[in-house]
């Protein structure tokens, strides 16, 4: 699709549109909230656990528009 010429024809891969599906139904129901899924993010590129913790309690900083005011 990215590299595709506009004007032609583009087929897609039945098994690639299904796998992507599923990717993202599994990545938007994934019911973590922000600092644990930024920890695992963080963990997942290899940073030192203290850097991990210090991305998650910074994920919270700000407004939170679920909590009461």
């Amino acid at each position: 699709m990215l590299f595709g010429v506009p004007s032609e024809e583009y087929d897609i891969n039945p098994v690639l549109a299904r796998a992507m599906d599923r990717l993202l139904i599994l990545h938007a129901d994934h019911e973590q909230n922000a600092s644990t899924s930024t920890v695992r993010l963080a963990g997942s590129s290899g940073a030192n656990p203290f850097a991990c913790i210090a991305a998650g309690i910074a994920s919270l900083w700000g407004p939170c528009p679920w909590r009461g005011k």
